[in-house]
This record gives structure tokens, sequence and C-alpha cells, in this order.
């Protein structure tokens, strides 16, 4: 167990730093393809594109203005298309940001909680394990087991109740040194006033030890019927090193692009300003 948790503790701080190398190159060669790209802006390698380009939304301008607009004019309306279009990508992009750390944040609370998320009285969990998937055909009581089977990896619900509110056959979570674990009822004692409950999975052959007799006051509550496949794989996923991590890569990477983006795009202005001024050819119509 000892080595376990140091080969898993050295595979997080190698697969950290192999990130943080990933990020820094990335980083590096997209300020080296803006430099390239806004160079060759500058030197007027990309001029007859921009030129077309231009010249196409002018005569679009026109068409929608009904008049002969002058450059100045022009200049003004393509400087507030260009602020409206960046509030956009801001928007966009800062979406995708909030959602990518929205989830980071739901995967790292089920982490440290112990793949718990409280809402209310409903505590939500996932299922790491096939106990309850299926009906084993030697279960001793396969014939009133209920067809309420959870799935691996399923996120499910779990309501808190009052001890009398469990009945024989209900599914309940239960913890055992730290752990939480999802059965059936099986057997209901009672003694002097108290109840004692036995589970067992229903894929298994038989209760653990730890699953005889166990108090109300380990129990957390009872499945509710609410189980989600797709939400319990993500965050499964999602609450590992590896999710965690390709979730902050993923943040990183935004901003790195975004960065870019913003630098060429000025670069882009500024030339379209200087084609506008200088080459931009009206065939006199500044003069009309």
């Amino acid at each position: 167990m000892i080595l376990s948790d140091s080969i898993s503790i050295f595979s997080i701080i190698i697969t950290t730093i192999v990130i943080i190398c990933m990020t820094f190159a990335f980083s590096f060669l997209f300020w080296l393809y803006s430099k390239y790209k806004c160079k060759v802006i500058d030197l007027g390698g990309e001029d007859k594109k921009l030129t077309a380009e231009l010249n196409k939304e002018y005569e679009v301008y026109c068409r929608k203005t009904n008049v002969e607009a002058s450059v100045e004019e022009f200049i003004e309306h393509k400087k507030k298309q260009n602020r409206l279009f960046r509030i956009i990508t801001d928007i966009i992009y800062s979406l995708f940001i909030l959602i990518l750390f929205s989830l980071s944040c739901v995967a790292l609370i089920f982490r440290v909680q112990g793949q718990q998320f409280y809402f209310g009285n409903t505590t939500y969990l996932t299922i790491q394990t096939g106990s309850m998937s299926k009906k084993n055909p030697v279960h001793q009581n396969l014939n009133q087991l209920p067809n309420n089977q959870i799935k691996q990896y399923a996120l499910i619900g779990i309501d808190k109740v009052k001890e009398q509110d469990i009945k024989l056959y209900d599914i309940v979570a239960f913890k055992h040194e730290g752990a939480i674990y999802v059965h059936r009822v099986v057997q209901i004692l009672e003694s002097n006033g108290k109840r004692a409950y036995t589970t067992q999975g229903d894929a298994n052959t038989g209760s653990f030890s730890f699953e005889i007799d166990i108090p109300f006051d380990n129990i957390l509550g009872k499945y509710n019927g609410y189980q989600s496949i797709g939400l319990g794989v993500i965050l499964t996923y999602l609450q590992s090193e590896s999710g965690i991590i390709a979730l902050i890569f993923a943040m990183l990477m935004l901003v790195i692009i975004d960065l870019s983006e913003v630098y060429i795009t000025k670069c882009y202005k500024k030339r379209s300003n200087f084609i506008l001024q200088h080459l931009f050819q009206m065939e006199g119509r500044n003069e009309k």
C-alpha cells in the first residue's frame, strides 16, 4: 500500500511537470506564430487579401447606408464593428472558462468530500463498483429484489431519512472506515428499541462482515431512484488526477489562444487602417 501510494504521488508530480512544460511550450509556439504573423502583416504580405476584403465591406456598407461614405466614416464604422466583435468573443471565451472552472470546482468538491456533493437534504455521489449493477443468480433473496439496480459509475441521489423510513430491500448508503457503500437492506433486526441493518450488493454472493448489524448512525440515507450514468462518468473522470490537470491545462490554453488572437487582431486593424488611408483606391469617392 505504501509503495502504491508513493507511485501514485510520483505519477501526479511527473504529470504536473509534463503539463507545465507543455503549457510553456505551447505558449512559446503561439508567441512565435503571433510574431511571425504580425511581421508578415506589417510588411504587406496580406495587403492583397485585406484590400479585397475592405473593398467588399465598403461596397456592402455603402449599399446599406445608400450613400457614398468617406474613408473616415468607413473607418469609424469598422471600429464599432471590431468593438462589438471583441465584446462577443470575450463573452464566449469567458463562458468557456467559467464552465471549465465550475467543472473543476465540482470535481474538487467531490474528491475532497469523498465522492459526495450535498444539495439540501440530498447527497449526490458516484458509484465506483458494479456491486449493484445486476442481480446475482445465487443471491439469497433473488426473488424479492426490486428492479432498481444501479449502474457502475452512475451519479445517484441519496436522501436523508428517519430510521422508521428504511424498509426491507431499500437501497441505502452507509459509511465504513471512511469509505461509502451503497447496498440493499436484506435484513432488519430490532432490539431494545434500536434497529440494526444488514446489507448486500445485488451482484454479490453475500454480505461482507462490516455489512452485518449496521447501526442507523452509520447510514447516510436512502437511494431516491435518481441515477445518471453520463454525469457519473464525467464526474468520475474530472475528479481524477488526469481529469483535474486536463481542465487546468484547457483553461490555460484558452487564455493563451485568446492573448494570441488579441495581438494578431491588433496587427490586422493597424494594417487595415494603413490600407484605407494610403493604399485603398477609392476611385474618386472622396471627392464626391
